[in-house]
C-alpha cells in the first residue's frame, strides 16, 4: 500500500459536537480514520459502539505499511459512534481505558 494515501471512513457522519471536540482535542483525521475503520467495536451502555485501536490491529497495519506515526496517534484515541453511523464525540484514551478495553476484548 502506498504510505502517502490518505485513508477516509467514508461511511461516517459527524455530529457538531464531535467536530467542535475533535478540534479543540488535536484529533487528527488519520488517526480518527483508522481507528473507524481498522479499530475494535465495543458496545456501551446507551446503544452506541466505542472503537479503539488494539495492539495486534496495529502491528497488521505496520506490517502492511500504514504510517507507523499515524498508527500511534490512532492507539491514543476512542471514537463513539451512534446507531445511526453519527460519530458522537472522539477523546483521548486515558492507560485505564486502554486496559479496561483489553479486559473486555
Amino acid at each position: 500500500m502506498d504510505t502517502s494515501t490518505q485513508v477516509y471512513a467514508p461511511s461516517y457522519s459527524m455530529t457538531f459536537h464531535a467536530d467542535q471536540r475533535i478540534q479543540q482535542r488535536g484529533i487528527k483525521q488519520a488517526a480518527l480514520d483508522l481507528v473507524l475503520l481498522f479499530g475494535d467495536s465495543f458496545s456501551t451502555r446507551d446503544g452506541c459502539e466505542l472503537f479503539a485501536l488494539g495492539k495486534t490491529t496495529a502491528h497488521e497495519l505496520k506490517s502492511n505499511g500504514y504510517q507507523p506515526e499515524a498508527i500511534r496517534s490512532a492507539q491514543k484515541i476512542a471514537a463513539i459512534v451512534a446507531p445511526d453511523g453519527q460519530i458522537v464525540t472522539s477523546y483521548f484514551c486515558s492507560r485505564n481505558t486502554r486496559k479496561k478495553l483489553k479486559r473486555a476484548a
